[in-house]
């Protein structure tokens, strides 16, 4: 049985958010297009919210391969026909979700509170 492009992109974004809130891939910030993004072996995967002519919003998933050459692309409609897990409503919230997530791991928002926490927590002013 052969499994549809859509359906790899279907399992590719799930695995990246699974991976994402597990802690398990790195995602940084590109410095030049202000876009997040992760290494995964010869790949990029680059993520960002773009919207049509229309102010209709879409989420946005690139591979790049390892000269930076966009190989593929593909946004939330690509995804629609089938339920996203994760008790989310839609393929276009996962990848909103997941932009985000990547986007705090990149800046190191959630280490910076874990952190805040922990001070707190031991008393710790320095």
């Amino acid at each position: 049985m052969t499994i549809s492009t859509s359906d790899k992109y279907r399992e590719l974004v799930e695995g990246l958010y699974d991976r994402t809130i597990s802690g398990s891939l790195e995602w940084e910030i590109n410095p030049n297009t202000e876009r997040v993004q992760c290494a995964m072996g010869s790949y990029t995967i680059v993520l960002f919210d773009t919207s049509d002519d229309e102010d209709t919003p879409f989420e946005v998933v690139q591979i790049k391969d390892s000269s930076g050459v966009i190989i593929d692309n593909f946004n939330d409609d690509s995804l629609s026909g089938k339920d996203p897990p994760h008790d989310l409503l839609t393929y276009y919230v996962l990848l909103k979700d997941l932009r985000k997530l990547a986007y705090r791991k990149a800046i190191g928002a959630e280490k910076a509170l874990d952190d805040l926490l922990k001070a707190l927590k031991d008393g710790d002013n320095s």
